[in-house]
């Protein structure tokens, strides 16, 4: 048959599973088929908790060893940085994160992934939500060698259909903060939050970003609108509590700096959709959050990644620092020699003007989750 009409049944059969999410198992074998893979999988990961839940796959592989990677081995997948950091619709094989012959030395490799008779995959981040991501993966086996062009491009030619696909369905939506009932709950938390109409004006404080506007230290207002006290990061902060254009409804991070260096994280979360609208307060259309940088769990890989300009081996070491500890820990965790742990770490205080391991865990908690008190 050929490779047109493969494609179409494998379309077909996408588009069906959107309506019927019993039809996935089926269509993921034939995806997997299609692309040239031996098992394929759709899931999710979250930065924040690092656990990751499987949603649909096809059974090629045994269910104790999906069962293994969502509860366990996704803790130390080393490919899960690079993923977060992804172009969303971009496909990676493991040669795009790491040299093979590492990956063939961790931990992840000796524990999940050769005993369950694999050697490769190539993973697409369908979407970004948040802290989450959401993933199609496709798995080779021993007998079929590493991913090759062939793979990629089959793979190109189904990735936005299974995005659009998983958008109809809404099997992917995180629920998190986008599940709370914000007008509830945002007196009581920890972070300064602000709610902004359209022009950017808060239309309300809760106490703790009133603090802030008082200490004017991280934010300000500024003919009403709420405006960073660091000038530099006037632009990308307007871009980030500007309402979206229709179909936009994404979380966004960056970084804010004090007047004296310290460092902030700001959430923006548009709240134009019925979930999220607040009664009594229809004028707000956008919540931000903004807290100072804490120790914590690890979170938003890709914010972290663009604010210092990591590569993915620094930015995986950096978010096992925070997790793990101290080099020798974080080598065995990585599979990969504490020399390396150590030259990563020279350029992670480099980049982010940090001396100690624990400013780097200071400076990853600063990028929790805005719940988080």
């Amino acid at each position: 048959m050929s490779e047109a009409k493969l494609l179409s049944g494998v379309l077909a059969g996408i588009y069906d599973a959107a309506v019927d999410p019993t039809l996935w198992p089926a269509v993921l074998g034939q995806i997997s088929h299609f692309v040239g893979g031996s098992a394929a999988s759709l899931f999710a990961k979250n930065a924040v908790t690092r656990d990751g839940v499987v949603f649909h796959d096809d059974g090629a592989i045994p269910a104790e060893w999906v069962d293994r990677y969502a509860s366990e081995s996704v803790h130390y997948d080393p490919c899960t940085a690079r993923q977060f950091v992804a172009a969303v619709g971009a496909s990676l094989g493991t040669v795009d994160v790491m040299p093979y012959a590492e990956f063939a030395d961790s931990r992840f490799f000796a524990e999940w992934a050769r005993p369950a008779g694999l050697v490769d995959s190539l993973t697409a981040v369908l979407d970004k939500d948040g802290a989450e991501a959401s993933m199609l993966t496709v798995f080779r086996a021993d007998d079929e060698g590493l991913s090759d062009f062939a793979m990629r491009r089959r793979m190109d030619l189904v990735v936005p259909h299974v995005q659009r696909a998983v958008r109809i369905a809404g099997t992917m939506v995180s629920e998190g903060l986008h599940g709370a009932a914000l007008e509830d709950t945002i007196d009581g938390l920890a972070a300064g939050i602000f709610l902004l109409d359209r022009r950017g004006a808060v239309v309300h404080a809760n106490a703790a970003a009133a603090a802030m506007l008082a200490q004017g230290d991280a934010v300000m207002l500024a003919a009403g609108r709420l405006t960073p006290a660091d000038h530099h990061a006037e632009a990308a902060f307007r871009a980030a509590v500007a309402v979206p254009e229709a179909g936009g409804d994404c979380a966004r991070t960056l970084p804010l700096r004090d007047r004296d260096g310290s460092l902030y994280v700001a959430h923006a979360l548009p709240l134009k959709s019925d979930r999220r609208r607040l009664a009594g307060l229809p004028s707000a259309e956008i919540a931000v959050f903004i807290r100072s940088a804490e120790p914590g769990q690890v979170s938003a890989p890709e914010v972290l990644a663009r604010a210092y300009e990591l590569t993915p081996g620094e930015l995986r070491v950096l978010l096992a620092i925070a997790e793990i500890g101290g080099s020798p820990e974080v080598a065995d965790a990585l599979g990969i020699a504490e020399t390396t742990v150590k030259f990563h770490l020279r350029q992670l205080f480099e980049k982010t003007g940090t001396h100690r391991q624990a400013d780097l865990v200071k400076l990853v908690g600063g990028f929790n989750s805005p719940l988080i008190s």
